[in-house]
């Protein structure tokens, strides 16, 4: 089994999740990075302005206790942005290229989309060590992204509706009497999970295509792009909730919240003129 170590540069990753409006669920993070394979240890790096806020220090406290994390933040007492992501970049460059002369991984997973990490890859690449990166695609360097072997580099952008703890359902006791269900009428079968999950696929493929069609509108005509954004976010509102009627109305609530988000992302939206 491929032995793997996960580095994760948090303070770029964060700015994604902060731009598409979306608050990460670490643990599912980890686990759809890790698809099985032996994870030897998972590395979060973050420049941190002293002293931390008590809701950032139970935050590091839970990734720790509780899905494996290994902390490795960068303390500083004013808020240098520049410096102190830096000194993050270093850190990290030295536990990586440390880990792989130990031969404690066989493959580095890097989500980071920072062209700073060029000779780290670089280096890695000599020692014959690869190197899968995850990034958002709007932040990834171009030059970072030649240096990725073909079929090591996957896109956060994807995963963010698995991983948005504003989709994860709130575990209750059900009430039978008022769960709809879709019933295969062939073999009497309960099928309400593969029809909202097949529902949602569909639903986000037409919101995706609303999208598009909206981004070749603009194309052609750039002085109406707040009309443009206002016209699909009100069709991806009407077809995502009427659009979904049934078993998957609920579950295609935060379906919609992201699509929106990304329209307004794709349209370069400011965040002053989204809708809400």
């Amino acid at each position: 089994m491929e032995r793997i170590i996960i580095f994760i540069d948090n303070s770029n990753i964060f700015k994604g999740f902060r731009k598409y409006n979306i608050k990460a669920d670490y643990e599912e993070l980890k686990k759809i990075i890790t698809k099985g394979r032996d994870l030897k240890d998972i590395f979060l790096y973050e420049g941190v302005v002293y002293p931390m806020s008590p809701l950032k220090k139970k935050w590091y406290e839970d990734l720790k206790e509780n899905s494996g994390y290994v902390i490795k933040a960068s303390f500083d007492k004013i808020a240098a942005n520049d410096a102190i992501e830096k000194k993050i970049d270093i850190k990290m460059a030295i536990d990586i290229i440390s880990l792989a002369y130990e031969n404690a991984y066989d493959k580095a997973i890097l989500v980071s989309g920072d062209g700073d990490f060029i000779p780290v890859v670089n280096k890695l690449k000599k020692m014959n060590k690869p190197v899968e990166l995850w990034a958002f695609k709007y932040s990834l360097s171009h030059a970072l992204m030649e240096k990725i072997e073909e079929g090591n580099l996957f896109y956060l952008d994807d995963i963010l509706m698995n991983i948005s703890i504003a989709n994860k359902e709130v575990p209750k006791e059900p009430d039978e009497n008022l769960i709809q269900k879709v019933v295969d009428l062939k073999t009497g079968r309960d099928i309400t999970g593969e029809y909202i999950s097949n529902r949602l696929e569909e639903l986000e493929v037409e919101a995706e295509a609303m999208i598009k069609e909206a981004l070749a509108e603009l194309a052609t005509n750039p002085t109406k792009k707040h009309d443009i954004y206002e016209k699909t976010y009100w069709l991806i509102h009407e077809r995502l909730g009427m659009g979904s009627i049934g078993p998957a109305t609920a579950a295609a609530g935060p379906l919609m919240a992201v699509m929106k988000q990304k329209l307004a992302v794709e349209l370069g939206i400011e965040d002053k003129d989204i809708i809400y």
